[in-house]
């Protein structure tokens, strides 16, 4: 029943976009147009660059971290060793500190992946910002009042697709775009203190 209904809906919506669509036949302006942004995350060159910078950013950290845990794997062992040679007390202290440093360092670990999920989406954000205003300005050029996502429409006259053109725009207008280094988030975080702008 609620497939049945779902059917009839979209086909329902296709038909009236059908019709608005040849009723402006003939004409340059279009009622509605379509945007592939998985396209344009894909091809866009300043987005391409993000994505390669945060990979990048990803493998030294996965790196760093590898190498950290495989020192402390080697202090635990060795504390262990120690046991029968030191006093309870005395090992319970470097047991302690040794688990103090554990700690510290899963903290360090997840500000650094904070810091890089903040970049990142800093990063993208500016991507996103510039892509709707210039989607705005196709739209306005070709008369269009509403932009589909081309996930939401089953069917279209390519005509109304506006992908191709955005995207030679935002490679154009934003062709470069390097990530912020996720080190300086990281140490504003482990202070306690805030960017610019981020107020």
């Amino acid at each position: 029943m609620c497939l049945r209904y779902f059917v009839r809906v979209s086909l329902s919506c296709f038909a009236l976009l059908l019709q608005v669509s040849l009723a402006y036949a003939g004409r340059e302006e279009y009622a509605f147009g379509v945007l592939d942004q998985q396209k344009i995350m894909a091809e866009s060159s300043a987005a391409r660059m993000v994505f390669a910078d945060r990979d990048r950013y990803q493998e030294v950290y996965q790196g760093e971290t590898a190498k950290q845990e495989k020192k402390l794997r080697a202090e635990d062992e060795s504390l262990l060793k120690l046991r029968t040679t030191l006093s309870p007390e005395e090992f319970a202290r470097r047991q302690q500190a040794f688990q103090a440093r554990v700690t510290r360092f899963q903290k360090q670990v997840q500000a650094k992946r904070a810091a890089l999920e903040r970049a990142f989406a800093k990063a993208m954000a500016e991507v996103q910002s510039a892509l709707i205003k210039i989607v705005h300005g196709v739209a306005q050029e070709k008369g269009m009042g509403v932009i589909f996502y081309r996930s939401q429409v089953f069917l279209f006259d390519p005509r109304v697709d506006i992908t191709d053109e955005v995207l030679e725009r935002l490679n154009r207008d934003l062709p470069r775009l390097s990530m912020l280094d996720p080190s300086m988030l990281a140490d504003r975080e482990e202070d306690g203190g805030m960017l610019e702008g981020e107020r």
